[in-house]
Formats: C-alpha cells, structure tokens, sequence
C-alpha cells in the first residue's frame, strides 16, 4: 500500500512467507442526500442541493432480503480456470500490471515476510479495474452501443466509468447516498450517468436491476436518464467480473512463487472467489484466508446457512466490505476452496475469528507510519488480523 497524493487508494494483497496474501475491497464515505421519486419511470433531480445529481427514493432495509430468496437453494453459474486465463489477455491492454512487494517494515512486526500487492496504482486506485474491463470487452456490439448499469459505492464504478470511456462504452451508475463525493465526481469526469439512491449497496443494487429493464427514459442534462435495456453489470456476482479479479491470483503466484498463505478482504465475495480459484487450480497448497468486518459478516453467514443470507449491515471502518449478502455465484466459487474465514465460531473446517474495530483503526496507522501509504479501513483488514495475532501459524 502507499499513498498517492495524499489520497485513500484500496486494492492491495499481502503476501507472506510463511506468505499471506491480503485483497482490499471498496472505500465509502459518508454523505447525505435528500431522496425523492416521482414515478417508476422517472427519476427527479434535487434542486435543493448544489449538486444536481438524479436521486430516487432507497428501498427499505429490509428488501435487501429479496434480492436472495431465503430458500436451500440459490442461483449461480460457473465460473472455470479457463475464465480467467481469458481475463488475463482481454485485460492487459488497459490494465498493467501492478508489483507485489516486500514489506522491509512491517514483516518483523508481524514475524513473517509480508508482501503487498500494490493495487491502488491502478489508474481509479482498486483491483475493480480488472472485473469491471474484462465484463466490457465481452459485451456484443449491441450491448455495448446501449450501454451498462450497475450499482457500487465507489471502487466498481470507478472502474467501469473509466474503462468505458476508454472502450467508448456509455456507463449508468446507482451509487448508495454514502458514496463518497470524490468518488461520484470522479465516476462523473469519467462520462458516467451517476444517481444517488440507497441506503447501502443492497438498496442501490435493487434500483440498478429494475432502471436495466426500462426504456427511453431522457437524458441526465433533463435530469433523468436515458435506460434503454442497459446490460447490468453486478461488481461482485457476475462471471466476467469474478474471473477479471481472479488475475490477481495468477499475478501473485508469478511475483511471489514461495508464497504460503493469502489473506482477501471479503464483501460481496467476488474478489475472494476469483482469487481461490486461480490459486487452488495452480497452487492447491496455499492458503486462502479471507476476512470480513464483524459489522457486516455477510460471507461467513452464508457459510452458517450452506447458501447467501442477508445480515444486518452496521457502521464500519470497513464501510468497502459493507454487503448485506454476498453473491451467489462468488459464494458457490469460494465456498470450498478458502481455508479459513474470520469470525469467531467454528464452522466444519473454516475456522472464525472475529476482530474489532479499533483493530482496523491501528492497521490503517501502522501502514501510515511505517509504510506511508493511506489506506481506507477495507484495505486494511487483512493487516488487522496479522497484527492481532488472529493468524500465529502463519508466523
């Protein structure tokens, strides 16, 4: 990790050898915004804010419940080795690759070699760059004349207002009304449509579904937007995206060939999933270690209940991992290939470890003083659980 600019970048792995491996996933920042709808089709803009973004009213808490039925049974696809080998090429046209590095500071703090894959010099600063060019670049030519929706925070739709700039591919965006200003700014300057709707990332996710089925709907300058059967793309869920993030794996496995374990924030769980199976597939003997906020424990839920299960989202630190239930594909992917989740209960070989907030709180100082690098509070979980002894075999 390091910091650009004086500003929170995400994205990084920690290796160490005994290597771990950390992924980051998003960065959120609070903002309020006042919400109003006018009809199903229509989106109003809020002319009491300076900024004219289009809002429309978050669904209830409650509805991210249905965005997974509660049944034994869930829907996924299949997402294969061959999957991200492809990524791998379709990709490194826009996105470089990203050095993973020696911690001189930090591994005799921790009592191990510790190695950073140093995602945030990407050109948006996350790993979602990976997902978000490879889902572009497999749509039909019509899909990419109408466009692309989806719903994120910050770091998914970052990258794919940049990316479809450069593919010349036109973007919609429904951020939650916590999404960072400079991140919506950015998304903004990148061409994208930006409407602020949802209380978190679950409520922005059920709007996005519905905008992809409308049609002709005018244009942002009017105040509204232009839908069209947009091609929604989810950050964590979809096959392209989870294969796109699963090059890091293969990154990691090259830069560092002794590497023994990898820690993985985990949110929606797309990361993690695509990093399994790109290690598990070369490298079966390492470690794959994911971690999650106890505020948010949508992945080790779902592992509790054998399928995705809504929680309870809470205020975090790591506000990046804050999904209420974790992707179902990403789920039936990562399920049987990570080694340990943490949190504290024990469930059949994955083992739990919960740590706290404060235990965030210290990993982000620690990077700011010993590797000058700012880092948001998701991209340091995975530290967090090294300095707090949550992991001592790997020491």
């Amino acid at each position: 990790m390091s910091s650009s600019g004086g500003k929170c970048r995400t994205s990084e792995t920690v290796i160490s050898s005994n290597n771990t491996c950390k992924i980051e996933e998003e960065d959120l920042n609070e903002t309020s915004q006042q919400i109003s709808r006018q009809s199903s089709d229509r989106l109003s803009v809020s002319m009491e804010h300076s900024l004219a973004y289009p809002v429309s009213t978050a669904t209830p808490a409650e509805e991210q419940a249905t965005i997974v039925p509660a049944s034994s049974k869930w829907e996924y696809e299949n997402v294969h080795f061959e999957d991200i080998i492809r990524a791998k090429y379709q990709i490194m046209d826009g996105v470089p690759l990203t050095p993973c590095e020696l911690s001189h500071n930090l591994s005799p703090l921790t009592e191990m070699k510790l190695y950073f894959k140093r995602e945030y010099q990407l050109r948006t600063g996350s790993f979602k760059e990976r997902g978000a060019r490879n889902a572009l670049k497999q749509l039909t030519p019509e899909q990419k004349q109408r466009g692309v929706i989806a719903a994120s925070a910050g770091n998914h739709a970052l990258g794919l207002a940049y990316h479809g700039n450069d593919l010349n591919i036109p973007v919609t965006l429904v951020m939650p009304v916590f999404a960072p200003l400079t991140k919506v700014e950015n998304c903004r300057s990148f061409g994208a449509n930006v409407i602020i709707s949802g209380a978190h990332i679950g409520e922005s996710m059920v709007l996005a579904k519905e905008l992809a089925k409308k049609e002709g709907v005018a244009h942002e300058s009017l105040g509204v937007f232009q839908c069209s059967r947009l091609q929604y793309i989810n950050g964590y869920n979809d096959v392209p995206i989870i294969a796109g993030q699963g090059t890091i794996g293969l990154e990691v496995l090259e830069q560092v060939p002794d590497v023994e374990a990898i820690i993985v924030p985990v949110g929606g769980g797309g990361l993690i999933a695509g990093v399994a199976l790109a290690v598990k597939t070369i490298r079966p003997d390492v470690e794959v270690i994911g971690v999650e906020s106890v505020t948010c424990p949508s992945f080790s839920t779902a592992l509790e209940h054998c399928r995705p299960h809504p929680v309870e989202v809470s205020s975090t630190l790591a506000d990046g991992l804050s999904v209420p239930i974790v992707g179902g594909t990403s789920f039936h992917v990562a399920k049987d290939r990570i080694d340990k989740m943490i949190t504290v209960r024990g469930y059949r070989s994955v083992v739990h470890v919960c740590f706290r907030e404060r235990d965030i709180a210290i990993a982000v100082l620690r990077l700011l003083e010993m590797e000058k690098a700012i880092v948001e509070g998701s991209g340091a979980c995975g530290l967090a659980a090294l300095l707090s002894n949550y992991l001592p075999h790997l020491k």
